[in-house]
């Protein structure tokens, strides 16, 4: 079941897969997730940081993440998944003007998407 923020969620509009056994997977399900949106879902709650090393999968060990991290290890994951999820780069300005299009798409929202429509 759902909470209501995960119904909101940008990422709920994402195509959705049962984990499996590969290794970031195994990473998430150590985590407590079960499908890609709770993956998702927990990436999008730790906090932003820089980590001590360029390997995305330091996300999860670290527990902190820049923008590009985050999205970088949600791509890797949703190739690992054959899920068809692209990802984009999005500044507020950018956000601004194309938000309606990309919400009709399956992408990977940009974490200042998420803070935006989060304070609104």
């Amino acid at each position: 079941m759902q909470t209501i923020e995960q119904k909101k969620s940008p990422y709920t509009k994402m195509p959705n897969k049962m984990l499996g056994q590969k290794p970031v997977s195994k990473q998430f399900i150590d985590r407590g997730a079960v499908d890609f949106h709770q993956a998702c879902d927990y990436v999008w709650r730790l906090p932003y940081g820089r980590t001590q090393d360029s390997e995305l999968s330091v996300v999860l060990t670290q527990g902190r993440g820049t923008c590009s991290s985050k999205h970088g290890l949600l791509k890797i994951f949703a190739d690992e998944l054959s899920l068809e999820v692209d990802l984009y780069w999005a500044s507020i300005k950018c956000v601004k003007r194309t938000h309606q299009v990309l919400d009709r798409l399956f992408m990977i929202p940009s974490m200042i998407q998420y803070q935006r429509r989060i304070a609104i």
